[in-house]
C-alpha cells in the first residue's frame, strides 16, 4: 500500500470541530482500509457525539493511539500536494500522516502472518481538547504496559510536556461617567495593572527555557464609551513544568496570593503534565531501532505544548511520543517529510517485531 495514495484520501476528510459526519466517515475510511482482517474486539463508539475506535488486543504489551481529527484549512488544504519531498496539505503532519504510518506498520504485520500484541486507540476530539481518551481509559480500565503516539512537532523522542492551566480572572470595580471617572473604580485599569504583575513575575522566556509561561489569550471589559466599566476579565493561559510547581494547585495559590480582594480566579481546563523516565525500556527500544533506520541519532525531548499523552501520564501509564518530519502545524503550509514518513513507517513496522508477536494459530 502506497502511503502517498493513502494520505491523499484520509486529507480529503474534512475532520474538524463540529464535522461529526466528516469524523465518522473518516474512521469508516480508516475501519474498512486498515482493519478488515482484525480478530480482536473492536468497539466503535462516540464520546460527546465525537467517534472513536479501540481495539483491544487480549495480551497486550503496548496501547498505540493517535487522532485523526484536525484544525480548520481553506478548502485547498485538504487535497494533498506534492512539492519534493515535501506532501502539503491539512493533517499531513498533526497528525493524519503519522497516523497511517502506525496502521500501515500494522496491517502489515497482520497481513504478514503475526499477531501485534498491541492494542490500539483512534479518537476524532484531540484538536479540540476533548477527554475521549481519559473516558476510554476509565470506562475500560486501561493499564497497558505503556502508551506511544507519533504525535509530535520535532523529530525527538518526546517524553515531557509541559503542565497546563487555562484560568479566567475578573475584576470588579464601580461604574461611573466616563467624564468624571474619580466618581468610579475602573476595572480595565486595575486589570491591566493585574497583567502587569502576571507578565513580571513569568515573563515571556527563550525557546530553550525550561520555565512556566503565561499568556493572556482574551479580554473583556466595558459595556458603553462614555462608562467608567466596573467588571473586566482576562483570560490566561499557563504552562508549566512540574519541577518548577508540582501540581495545579500550588500555582493556582500563588497566582490568587498576587490579586487584589476585588478579583477572583475560575479555572476552566486543566492539563497535567508528562514525565515519562528517559530510561524506559521501550523509549531506548524506540530510540535505537529509530538511529539505526533514520541513520541519524535520535534524541530524547520535550515539548511546550500538550497532547493527548497526558491522559495516560495522569493514570500512572508511562506515555511518548516520535513522529516524522514536518512543519507549519496548523498552518496555511503544514507538510510532511514523505521520506521521514516511509522511514516512519519502517521504524513502527521493526518496533512491532521486537515487541509484538506471537504467530497466528493456523
Amino acid at each position: 500500500m502506497d502511503i502517498q495514495n493513502l494520505l491523499a484520501q484520509i486529507v480529503s476528510f474534512r475532520s474538524i470541530q463540529g464535522e461529526n459526519d466528516a469524523k465518522n466517515e473518516c474512521l469508516d475510511w480508516v475501519i474498512a482500509t486498515f482493519f478488515d482482517h482484525c480478530v480482536h474486539d473492536t468497539e466503535r463508539n462516540a464520546y460527546q457525539q465525537c467517534p472513536y475506535m479501540y481495539v483491544k488486543h487480549p495480551e497486550e504489551k503496548a496501547l498505540w493511539f493517535a487522532h485523526l481529527d484536525v484544525v480548520p484549512g481553506t478548502d485547498d488544504q485538504f487535497q494533498l500536494r506534492k512539492e519534493g519531498d515535501k506532501l502539503y496539505g491539512r493533517g499531513t503532519k498533526d497528525m493524519k500522516g503519522p497516523a497511517l504510518s502506525l496502521l500501515l506498520a500494522w496491517k502489515e504485520s497482520v497481513e504478514s502472518g503475526e499477531n501485534p500484541a498491541v492494542s490500539i486507540l483512534l479518537t476524532t476530539d484531540e484538536e479540540m481538547g476533548g477527554d475521549t481518551i481519559d473516558y476510554v481509559i476509565e470506562n475500560h480500565q486501561l493499564s497497558p504496559p505503556f502508551a506511544y503516539t507519533p504525535d509530535c512537532s520535532g523529530q525527538d523522542i518526546i517524553v515531557e510536556h509541559k503542565a497546563g492551566l487555562w484560568i479566567r480572572i475578573t475584576i470588579y470595580g464601580r461604574s461611573a461617567h466616563a467624564a468624571m471617572p474619580w466618581e468610579g473604580s475602573n476595572a480595565v485599569q486595575e486589570l491591566a495593572s493585574i497583567i502587569a504583575k502576571l507578565q513580571s513575575r513569568f515573563p515571556v522566556c527563550e525557546l530553550e527555557d525550561w520555565t512556566t509561561t503565561c499568556t493572556p489569550t482574551s479580554i473583556q471589559g466595558g459595556q458603553a464609551q462614555n462608562q467608567v466599566p466596573d467588571t473586566a476579565s482576562v483570560e490566561c493561559d499557563i504552562r508549566f513544568p512540574v519541577s518548577e510547581f508540582a501540581d495545579h494547585e500550588v500555582l493556582l495559590r500563588e497566582i490568587e496570593d498576587t490579586l487584589p480582594s476585588t478579583a477572583t480566579v475560575e479555572v476552566i481546563r486543566r492539563a497535567d503534565g508528562l514525565c515519562t523516565d528517559h530510561g524506559h525500556e521501550e523509549v531506548q527500544r524506540l530510540k535505537s531501532i529509530a538511529t539505526g533506520i533514520f541513520e541519524d541519532e535520535i534524541s530524547l525531548g520535550r515539548e511546550f505544548g500538550s497532547t493527548d499523552a497526558r491522559y495516560f501520564a495522569s493514570h500512572g501509564i508511562p506515555s511518548f511520543l516520535f513522529g516524522p518530519e514536518g512543519g507549519d502545524l496548523h498552518g496555511p503550509q503544514e507538510w510532511v517529510s514523505l521520506s521521514s514518513l516511509q522511514k516512519l513507517t519502517q521504524v513502527h513496522r521493526e518496533w512491532l517485531r521486537v515487541i509484538s508477536c506471537t504467530r497466528v494459530l493456523e
